[in-house]
């Protein structure tokens, strides 16, 4: 099986390690890149880059490549973190479901869709109709400030 590829032709692994140094490790700012740390349940810790997005004053993750590792483990456990250098953001995490995913995947893909945009099945400009399609597909997290 091919494993996924991203742009420039490089495997999904290679570029998240590239962001892991770029972003997570040196702390430069590239294009509202951070760094998730989530946990499995065996206490191991995952890390991957991911790019926030704000929606009525609210923030958000979504997952351009469907249901993935990050999504269960961030939902599961209700908590993870995000990173940039030395920046740490300690956050909670609530699932968005139905169609409530609709108009954050709106502003997620309307900012991204020259990064992420062949791993949603619409073309620029979209239609509300065409979200809701494929919006069963792209998970979305709300995240929140940790206490």
């Amino acid at each position: 099986m091919r494993r996924p590829r991203v742009q420039f032709g490089l495997p999904a692994g290679a570029v998240n390690r590239l962001m892991t140094l770029l972003v997570g490790r040196l702390g430069l700012p590239i294009a509202g890149i951070w760094m998730l740390h989530t946990a499995d349940a065996s206490g191991r810790e995952h890390v991957v880059p991911v790019i926030p997005v704000t929606h009525r004053g609210r923030e958000y993750l979504v997952a351009p490549r469907g249901m993935t590792r990050w999504v269960r483990q961030l939902t599961d456990t209700g908590h993870g973190a995000l990173t940039r250098g030395r920046r740490t953001r300690p956050v909670t995490a609530t699932a968005v479901h139905g169609r409530d995913r609709v108009p954050v995947l709106a502003t997620y893909v309307s900012r991204n869709h020259r990064r992420n945009g062949e791993f949603f099945d619409i073309d620029v400009p979209f239609t509300r109709d065409e979200l809701a399609r494929i919006a069963p597909r792209h998970p979305v997290v709300r995240i929140d400030r940790a206490p």
